[in-house]
């Protein structure tokens, strides 16, 4: 134990004008002496004088103003504050965590990470209590992590929060060591009741995946997931994925989509780039710097242009989406990719049509666009790339715009 805490009696003098100033001031300071005597025997104890009017009549006005039971008249704190690890690749993720978190007094963000390497080293440092872990992380995946960090820091609790809806995932995070998996568009109702079930010591998986009914961990799960993720990972065969990522500016979204377009051609799958013609040019510049013979691509089939403008007028009626002419678009694509050859290619699509409609203004639109969309992909096996600009978003991802935007897809990525 440190010497300054031998037979601490801390008395804390201070004048404040308002009861709410001096609530912080008093959170901050102990706080930092639970920090300074964690893993000693020791015990901390503030002793506080206020005005009457500071406690409402009696100090269950305080207690609950700071979060903590006992703590009035000399006595200690027994309720501990809850360290926690966020790791997320996605920044504007990891500071809606954080802003969720510091609302609640016994929730305390002690560090963050933005790749799977960076969690192992936090977490072996730091020793937080609970570790919110996403999936899909650069470096080592998030499963790969769990495993590790339940091997060198037991008594950290990890709880996934991932926009991956997959149910077999969710699975093997649970074997991996992790207490519970919650997907990211349902954190607002779902996240606290996780993190308190999981400090309980019991498991949460979200509703949207079917809960805990059927989870058995003697179940074999199949392979491993990969060890790099890339910002636009190609969907592998009969799969569909409807994703969303968000751009700080048009170079980060012709990166984006020629990033996609990329990689799906190089197997010689189909892509069909629904963007503005200046979108559209810099990204066939792209994808001819790097060597692809873009012409050829093009003259087969396999690599196809639709201008936004012309395509939202085709599938827009009296203003609002209409799922007809939707389905036959993709229904168009898929006939096509399969017309060359009878195996099944991988068939990818950038658009940007549902972010023109929300950067005209016309949020409703876009949104149910999102859903026609999600529903064809999902029947004809696609997978689906959403491009929108951040500055299309007040308050980025504190806005309920971008929360439903996130909801309508299957994994979000913070771009470039």
């Amino acid at each position: 134990m440190p010497p300054e805490a031998r037979g601490l009696a801390s008395c804390f003098h201070h004048s404040f004008s308002h009861p709410s100033r001096l609530f912080a001031e008093l959170r901050l300071f102990c706080s930092d002496w639970k920090k300074r005597l964690k893993n000693n025997e020791g015990r901390l104890k503030v002793h506080i004088t206020l005005p009457t009017r500071f406690f409402r009549g009696n100090t269950q006005g305080l207690n609950g103003r700071l979060g903590w039971s006992g703590c009035c008249s000399g006595g200690s704190m027994d309720t501990p504050v809850v360290r926690v690890l966020i790791v997320d690749d996605f920044e504007e993720w990891r500071r809606a965590l954080r802003a969720i978190l510091e609302e609640r007094p016994t929730l305390r963000v002690a560090g963050e990470a933005a790749n799977g390497r960076e969690a192992l080293e936090q977490a072996q440092v730091l020793k937080p209590d609970l570790v919110l872990l996403d999936v899909g992380l650069p470096v080592l995946n998030g499963i790969e992590v769990a495993r590790l960090i339940g091997n060198s820091s037991r008594q950290s609790k990890i709880l996934f929060v991932s926009e991956n809806r997959r149910r077999e995932i969710a699975e093997e995070g649970l074997r991996a060591g992790a207490s519970g998996y919650v997907v990211k568009s349902h954190a607002g109702t779902e996240l606290l009741p996780a993190i308190n079930a999981v400090l309980q010591g019991r498991q949460f998986m979200s509703a949207v995946l079917g809960g805990l009914q059927g989870f058995s961990e003697g179940t074999e799960i199949g392979g491993n997931l990969p060890h790099e993720k890339s910002v636009a990972p190609f969907p592998e065969p009969n799969s569909a994925r409807h994703e969303v990522a968000f751009y700080v500016d048009d170079e980060g979204l012709e990166a984006g989509f020629a990033r996609l377009s990329k990689a799906v051609l190089s197997v010689e799958g189909t892509v069909l780039v629904i963007a503005t013609e200046p979108h559209r040019a810099n990204i066939c510049r792209r994808l001819q710097r790097d060597g692809l013979d873009l012409e050829s691509e093009i003259k087969t089939g396999k690599f196809i242009q639709r201008d936004v403008a012309e395509t939202l007028q085709k599938i827009l009626e009296d203003g609002h989406p209409n799922a007809l002419p939707c389905a036959q678009l993709v229904s168009e694509v898929v006939r096509n990719a399969r017309n060359a050859d009878r195996t099944h290619r991988s068939i990818a699509i950038c658009g940007e049509c549902a972010p023109t409609l929300l950067r005209e203004g016309k949020s409703q639109a876009a949104f149910r666009l999102e859903h026609i969309w999600d529903e064809i992909t999902r029947a004809q096996s696609t997978h689906t790339l959403c491009g929108y600009m951040w500055n299309s978003f007040p308050g980025r991802e504190l806005s309920a715009v971008f929360q439903r935007i996130c909801a309508e897809h299957s994994a979000i990525h913070g771009g470039n």
